[in-house]
């Protein structure tokens, strides 16, 4: 889902015409890409994503691609011939993607090894394996937070100012006239503060 549309930008900025639409959603597309880049998510718009595949490392955390999570429908595991689904109970999950191998629950996964009695106690945390957990679940904003759609509005709006201007020039003088532009390092590290809250760290 994108973070906003065409359709509003143009409304917001009180554009008629279709003069500039081409012009217009390259940059709502570099702008939303660069946010996503940013904060670290696929997409900001909520989604269902089907058997994500993932690696178990043999700790009790995995990170899930796209935040923030909102539901966790189904976990699996891949083992030797089989996809076993695993209970409820055994697993926990954070708004920020943290999916948690949870100790309340049965504690016994297969392998992807040939096993000898079907399973083996995993300790709690998610078996060793090359894409071997498969997750299905949701996230994202559903509607998109306003202040998201101002960000990428005004990085459209300095992207059309920037078009035929000399990059170099942060100033003019004109007799008794002058003006100045903010550099393009001042602008991002105002989007950047304003964009914190929506960045997963690690």
């Amino acid at each position: 889902m994108a973070i906003g549309t065409l359709s509003e930008y143009k409304t917001t900025r009180a554009i008629s015409g279709s003069g500039f639409d081409s012009r217009i959603t390259l940059a709502l597309e570099a702008a939303e890409s660069a946010m996503e880049k940013f904060c670290g998510v696929d997409d900001f718009g909520s989604a269902t994503y089907t058997d994500e595949a993932y690696d178990g490392e043999g700790i009790a955390d995995i990170w899930l691609a796209n935040w923030p999570v909102t539901a966790v429908s189904a976990v699996k595991i891949r083992c030797y011939g089989t996809t076993v689904t695993q209970d409820s109970t055994t697993y926990t999950y954070t708004r920020r993607g943290r999916l948690i191998r949870d100790g309340s629950g049965p504690g016994f996964v297969y392998t992807d090894e040939p096993p000898e009695v079907g399973y083996y106690s995993a300790g709690f945390v998610w078996p060793q394996g090359n894409q071997n957990v498969l997750v299905t679940y949701t996230a994202g904003y559903a509607p998109i937070p306003s202040d998201l759609k101002q960000i990428q509005y005004e990085m459209v709006d300095a992207i059309r100012a920037s078009a035929g201007r000399d990059p170099a020039m942060q100033s003019e003088n004109i007799e008794s006239y002058t003006y100045s532009i903010q550099s393009a390092s001042d602008k991002w590290a105002e989007w950047s503060s304003r964009m914190a809250a929506y960045r997963r760290v690690l």
